[in-house]
């Protein structure tokens, strides 16, 4: 500010005709807009922006670079990526923060913040295999899925390749980054992208891994991690399967329980956060406890080292010392983060009506409780989290305890969605997960929650399907038959829709009233017809091959005939002998074994 106020002082003295222009790298709307009426012009950004700024009024023809940045190459790339031997030297460490649940940064790990995890030494190993080109980590939340694959890319960049990060919540653009790919082909070396939250790019994961695979470049690897929930039920490209392996992570091994405990005893600025009562057994009593005590889960691990108490009462003590006008924001934020909701300011701002000004002093005052990036600077876009999703789930379990509660906060936050903005958009179809409207008993309630999404946003998919299940689970027949045909009078049947339409004709033959045998058995034989039909369309679906089997199952009882049963067992085994998934596998496995049983009586 005393740069500022001494450019307007000379040019008062000077009478300059001349404007002042502020640039700041850190956005701040209300002394912007205290400089501007005292005649300045303001603007925010970085060297981000204005790289990409360039880049789009750039000639198609690069005549040079006078870098041996390989991303100064694609411009487009460098606002979306985090460069990792630059991450590693900012020195942005925060001991408390990382062991109370977030991801270490990459400072936290070049100054030895972290412990290595048994499964860092496969992915080393496996990359070194020709051949390799992915690699996918996945487990609960709160396991150091993040913090294994950093490390991989601390190691990375270390013995010579380079090493990225995508940044969450921007778009990961896969032509370029097999654009990327060539490039390092041709100089000769090696690179390694890391995505976190894959199942989100599920699709451009998907793209990428068979341009590289088509291609047989193996100069850009891939290392993405997710929840085992959000990845089993997507859909991945074979050739992830080929080329890439799966790591899961559960609990810590007896070594990694060793390194943990090494890093307490033997890092100062570890060891003062470790609660008396647990740092007072000996060695081996601390071990023991982590191993039987807490499982070896880590995070149970975290919540016995630095506290007596269960990390609940910790973060719930913390809750109560906030004033109450951040409690709300506070309660709310966590509240939508662990149904699933990506938030951002300008959501918080309208469901809890937040003076824009007060906007800062809240960043500051709940500083480590809510974090805020930029997702889209040029819409004002910028994403609210909480401290970590364990976190956001304990809050919210005790602070909407009862279902009305729940169900009304889901009700104002589609009340005042803007569907314009793909965020929110993304935001409604999360909603409807078991995450958010799951956690409502009531169906009923659901179903009013369901139609809001719907009439907001009539193009998203997920909302219709979500509604018809219910209705079907509910016996309402009759209307789900409505919302089917009003699906397909909108848009084009996809494969959950066709698998509901199938199940509807299932339920109606199992529970309605009044039917006779025959008209039963009439109703199951068209579900396998739609099934047989479906799976021409979708044979790789595994939901629609577990349906046919059902209907052959329900054909059978009623008439005797195994003939359909038959023929969907003969075609899952045939998919299954071909499909590199292994929940295929499994999913064949298991109805092999049903028919089986079903056969032996048994």
């Amino acid at each position: 500010m005393e740069i500022i106020d001494e450019a307007v002082r000379r040019k008062r003295t000077s009478f300059s005709p001349g404007r002042i222009y502020v640039l700041a790298y850190k956005p701040d709307e209300n002394r912007a807009l205290l400089l501007e009426q005292r005649g300045l012009r303001v603007a925010f950004g970085g060297l981000d922006d204005f790289v990409a700024a360039l880049d789009r009024n750039a000639s198609s023809t690069l005549t040079s670079v006078a870098t041996d940045d390989i991303l100064s190459f694609f411009p487009h790339l460098r606002p979306t990526t985090v460069d990792i031997p630059h991450a590693a030297t900012l020195g942005n460490t925060d001991v408390t923060r990382m062991f109370y649940g977030s991801p270490p940064t990459y400072s936290d790990i070049t100054n030895d913040l972290t412990f290595e995890r048994d499964a860092l030494a496969l992915m080393r190993n496996y990359f070194e295999v020709d051949d390799a080109l992915a690699v996918y980590v996945l487990g609960v939340a709160g396991v150091g899925k993040t913090t294994l694959c950093r490390q991989f890319l601390i190691n990375a960049f270390r013995t010579g390749s380079h090493a990225w990060e995508h940044v969450e919540g921007t778009d990961l653009k896969s032509s370029l980054w097999a654009s990327l790919a060539e490039r390092l082909k041709t100089s000769g070396e090696r690179g390694y992208l890391y995505v976190d939250n894959a199942h989100k790019y599920i699709r451009e994961i998907n793209e990428l891994v068979d341009l590289l695979s088509a291609s047989s470049n193996r100069c850009l690897k891939i290392v993405i991690s997710t929840t085992l929930e959000q990845w089993s039920y997507r859909t991945k490209s074979p050739n992830l399967f080929v080329f890439g392996k799966r790591i899961d992570i559960r609990r810590l091994s007896r070594s990694e329980i060793q390194r943990l405990l090494d890093l307490f005893d033997f890092n100062s600025s570890i060891s003062s956060l470790v609660e008396k009562e647990f740092s007072g057994f000996s060695r081996q009593e601390r071990q023991r406890r982590l191993e039987q005590k807490c499982e070896a889960d880590f995070f149970v691990c975290l919540k016995n080292i630095f506290s007596n108490e269960l990390l609940d009462e910790i973060v719930l003590k913390e809750f109560a010392g906030l004033r109450k006008n951040y409690q709300e924001i506070y309660k709310t934020l966590s509240a939508l983060e662990a149904s699933g909701l990506k938030l951002h300011r300008q959501m918080i701002i309208r469901m809890l009506g937040i003076p824009m000004g007060d906007i800062s002093d809240i960043l500051n005052d709940l500083d480590g409780m809510v974090v805020e990036n930029t997702v889209n600077k040029s819409l004002g876009i910028y994403a609210w989290s909480g401290r970590h999703i364990v976190i956001s789930e304990i809050i919210m379990k005790s602070k909407f305890s009862a279902e009305s509660e729940i169900a009304d906060l889901y009700d104002k936050f589609v009340d005042l969605v803007n569907p314009t903005f793909d965020i929110e958009r993304l935001n409604l179809m999360e909603l409807c997960a078991r995450r958010g409207l799951g956690r409502l008993a009531s169906r009923d309630r659901q179903n009013s929650i369901l139609a809001k999404i719907i009439s907001k946003a009539p193009t998203l998919r997920v909302p219709r399907h979500r509604l018809i299940d219910n209705l079907i689970r509910m016996g309402r027949y009759e209307r789900a038959a409505n919302e089917i045909r009003i699906f397909e009078s909108d848009m084009r049947a996809d494969a959950p829709l066709l698998r509901f339409k199938i199940n509807l004709s299932l339920e109606r033959a199992r529970h309605s009233a009044g039917l006779m045998t025959e008209d039963r058995i009439t109703l199951v034989r068209n579900a396998a017809t739609m099934s047989r039909k479906s799976l021409e369309r979708f044979p790789d679906d595994t939901s629609l091959h577990e349906i046919y089997c059902d209907s052959g199952i329900q054909f059978m009882r009623l008439s005797g005939d195994w003939s359909v049963a038959d023929d969907a067992i003969k075609l899952f085994h045939d998919h299954s002998a071909d499909s590199l998934d292994p929940e295929f596998s499994r999913a064949y496995a298991k109805y092999q074994l049903k028919f089986q049983q079903i056969q032996a009586g048994t």
